[in-house]
């Protein structure tokens, strides 16, 4: 008589974390940025353009964009671009303050790995906003 084999399961895993998950973090986060939290996250500009600096040979085209969200945010704050909706602040905004949290998704810790996540979190914003994001490049003589 042959023995039955037993079948082992596959080890379970959490949700899937997939593009429209972090999509709906960002809208949600975003939606929740109060000019006051813009103005604590431009105190932290030197620790983000830092952390953003180590960014530049895993993630050259996030730590860029990270770079300019910065620079969009200050110009924002300080009155010199108008023109930019405050979604498009906003949205940058919840992206950097992702970016601030080293227990996201992935944790920043994961050597080449752990800012992945914070990569695509920017890249949404940047794709949500784009309308202002353009508008703000072109005032700027950036694009």
């Amino acid at each position: 008589m042959a023995r039955a084999r037993s079948r082992r399961s596959a080890p379970r895993r959490g949700p899937r974390l997939g593009a429209a998950t972090f999509r709906r973090h960002l809208l949600d986060k975003a939606a929740r940025v109060a000019p006051g939290d813009l103005t604590d996250l431009l105190a932290r500009a030197d620790t983000i353009r830092a952390r953003l600096a180590t960014e530049a040979e895993a993630h050259p085209a996030f730590a860029e964009r990270g770079r300019l969200a910065l620079a969009l945010l200050a110009d924002h704050a300080a009155g010199r671009c108008p023109q930019v909706p405050y979604q498009t602040v906003s949205l940058l905004a919840a992206a950097l303050f992702y970016y601030l949290d080293p227990v996201d998704a992935v944790p920043d810790c994961i050597p080449r790995r752990g800012t992945g996540d914070d990569a695509l979190v920017l890249e949404l914003a940047w794709r949500l906003g784009n309308d202002g994001v353009g508008r703000w490049l072109a005032a700027t003589g950036r694009g």
